[in-house]
C-alpha cells in the first residue's frame, strides 16, 4: 500500500506555503501494480485542491514500459 505519510507530507507542505499548483514526477505505474502498491501521486491527484502537474520522465524520452 502507499506510504500516506508522504503523499501527506507533500499536501501540507502546498497547504502551508500557499502553493499554487503541485509538481511531481512519477513512473506512471497503472492498473494492477498501482492497486497492489499504491501512488503516492494518485494519492496526492485524489486529496489535494489545488492543481497537480504529473510529468513521467520515461515516457519523455521515449522509454516507458
Amino acid at each position: 500500500m502507499v506510504d500516506d505519510s508522504a503523499a501527506r507530507a507533500i499536501l501540507d507542505y502546498a497547504a502551508e506555503s500557499d502553493a499554487g499548483i503541485i509538481a511531481m514526477a512519477t513512473r506512471s505505474r497503472g492498473g494492477l501494480q498501482r492497486a497492489l502498491l499504491g501512488s503516492v501521486a494518485d494519492k496526492v491527484l485524489r486529496s489535494s485542491d489545488r492543481p497537480l502537474l504529473l510529468w513521467n520522465p520515461a515516457e519523455a524520452e521515449g522509454t516507458a514500459t
